[in-house]
């Protein structure tokens, strides 16, 4: 039997693409908020049309992202300084698609997974030189990927204007 095919829709974030990159193998996502974690075996046409009609009153939003933080697991993460825009956007996506996680979501740009304390301390230390991540999210894109490859986009929804 293949590998199945999983679909993720994230909130893009190219502003952090190179903090990312510092602290995490590439994996064709880049930096960005996960809006609706990784669903398995979904017609992505069916998804994109949910994503379009769910979030066709939302508008674009600048969002900052300045506090450095860590999960339990070691994960360093920024999270957003106004999660709300991030929370509504999963809010809409999972009641559209269906999707109930049972963890409490949680707006957050993955910085590092590294166990290596040295590489997290260096990311850690480059955002604090760094300032703010400042980004505006105009769109929220949907991502596939086929068994360990690197994610696709497979389509981008834009924001109302």
């Amino acid at each position: 039997m293949g590998a199945s095919s999983r679909l993720v829709v994230v909130a893009r974030v190219p502003e952090a693409d190179d903090l990312v990159a510092r602290g995490r193998p590439p994996d064709g996502l880049g930096a960005h908020v996960t809006l609706v974690a990784p669903m398995v075996d979904r017609d992505p046409e069916v998804v994109r049309a949910a994503i379009a009609a769910a979030l066709r009153d939302v508008t674009p939003v600048g969002v900052r992202f300045a506090r450095v933080g860590r999960f339990e697991s070691g994960v360093l993460f920024l999270a957003p300084d106004d999660p709300t825009p991030f929370d509504d956007l999963a809010r809409r996506l999972c009641a559209a698609l269906g999707v109930v996680d049972p963890r409490p979501y949680v707006a957050h740009l993955t910085l590092a997974r590294a166990r290596d304390e040295a590489a997290i301390e260096e990311v850690e230390r480059v955002v604090r030189e760094g300032g703010p991540v400042l980004s505006r999210i105009a769109a929220v894109g949907l991502y596939r990927r086929e068994g360990p490859g690197p994610w696709r986009e497979v389509a981008s929804v834009p924001l109302v204007v």
